[in-house]
């Protein structure tokens, strides 16, 4: 019987929260979409992840898939449920912390947002991101959700009227004067990995860890939190070419995938013709180009697949878009469902060692067009960097994955290097 439920808002967020419990020894497993009465929720596993893809709903449907969720777990005899979101406070916020309380029956919800790892940090209740406020930074130029405000308690209040109140370093490390005396959502200050375990600490002190909300920074104090049985796992990772698939368009992205094509990774950038088709894999552009794809593949050489090499190229997609009369969402959906399909029909033809996904979209739509239901996290490579397994498949590559906005110009000879010293 599962002990924890984690229900996260896409799939990257899922692996990033799962691997802080499985690099620790405890069973996990990553469910990539949810399906009421799913086994995997009686499965052997002491975590369970679930990704709710709703990060891009409205409001009400996000709500909607987060109450089933928790539903889902307490008939399955869950005890504690952690509500992961994302660092950059993208999402649903509000009506998702909401319907956690609601669905769990919890007046009371503390929030830990803060990734210090990561640069991400919340002080006196506002978000940094390498000590900007979050609208300063490159998240207030995202193309389909740009963030308009840093102070946690104005983004959860567009969405639900529950009361907010924020607890401060000062307050924290004082855990005695502290006093859980009203319901509400109580939003924690953190700044560095210390400041993550005091307030586990305080929240255990208070009997507060039934119902949880945070990025997958705080998750990874849980499982000192929690009492989990332990398992001894070593990781072995045979080095090989990589196929990086970059649905992203994020500054960080793109500058990580001009990083590495600068050292020998060989690049392929999907035209706008391809990625818009209609039907998909299928039409002859497409097919022409997985064609080329495969024969990049005989030079043995690591291969990046992107939608654009500069942001500011997003409008050569959304003219011909628009002009066929979809919006932006249906235009990143047709994108996202095209990149899934290529990427699928490019790992029947090839052998690449492992597939590095940037972006949980993508990273979902890859999942829909192999017939990846579950995922097992293995390992934290490097921060917000993260090796998993496919349950239903042991044949398929090692999956990495990554998150958008996450890790360092060179994310990716790190994990080319890393992957050759785990042998």
């Amino acid at each position: 019987m599962p002990k924890l439920l984690v229900i996260a808002d896409d799939l990257t967020g899922a692996s990033d929260t799962g691997v802080q419990f499985a690099k620790k020894g405890i069973p996990v497993l990553v469910v990539t979409g949810i399906k009421r009465g799913a086994p995997a929720l009686s499965a052997g596993h002491q975590v369970i992840v679930v990704n709710t893809e709703s990060r891009h709903l409205a409001p009400g449907k996000a709500a909607q898939r987060v109450r089933e969720a928790v539903v889902q777990g307490i008939e399955a005899g869950v005890t504690h449920f952690y509500k992961k979101t994302d660092s950059s406070l993208r999402g649903n916020i509000g009506s998702e912390l909401e319907a956690l309380m609601v669905a769990s029956g919890r007046g009371l919800l503390p929030f830990i947002p803060a990734f210090p790892k990561l640069g991400r940090t919340t002080r006196e209740g506002f978000q940094y991101i390498d000590d900007k406020r979050l609208h300063q930074t490159v998240f207030a130029r995202d193309p389909r959700e740009p963030i308009a405000d840093s102070f946690i308690p104005a983004i959860i209040k567009h969405q639900t009227w529950i009361k907010t109140r924020i607890l401060t370093k000062t307050e924290i490390s004082s855990p005695a004067s502290v006093k859980f005396d009203e319901e509400g959502i109580y939003v924690l200050d953190a700044t560095t990995d210390d400041d993550l375990r005091l307030a586990g600490e305080l929240l255990k002190t208070n009997n507060l860890l039934q119902a949880v909300a945070g990025s997958s920074g705080f998750a990874e104090v849980l499982p000192d939190l929690l009492d989990f049985e332990k398992q001894t796992v070593e990781q072995v990772y045979e080095p090989g070419r990589m196929l990086v698939v970059c649905g992203s368009i994020n500054d960080v992205s793109l500058k990580q995938l001009a990083f590495a094509e600068a050292r020998g990774f060989a690049a392929v950038t999907l035209s706008p013709e391809v990625l818009l088709a209609e039907d998909g894999a299928r039409s002859a552009q497409t097919r022409q180009t997985i064609l080329r794809i495969v024969e990049l593949d005989q030079h043995q050489k690591s291969l990046i697949l992107r939608t654009t090499e500069k942001a500011e190229d997003l409008e050569l997609y959304l003219d011909p878009g628009q002009e066929r009369g979809l919006d932006l969402t249906q235009i990143h959906q047709l994108i996202v469902r095209n990149m899934g399909e290529i990427t699928g029909q490019v790992l029947e033809r090839t052998s690449f060692r492992s597939l590095i996904v940037f972006g949980g979209d993508t990273l979902l739509a890859i999942a829909r067009a192999r017939g990846w239901s579950d995922l097992l996290p293995q390992d934290e490579l490097l921060p917000g960097v993260v090796a998993s397994r496919v349950s239903a498949d042991m044949k398929a590559p090692l999956l990495i994955t990554k998150a958008g906005g996450f890790g360092s110009e060179d994310v990716l000879i790190r994990i080319k290097d890393m992957l050759g010293s785990k042998r």
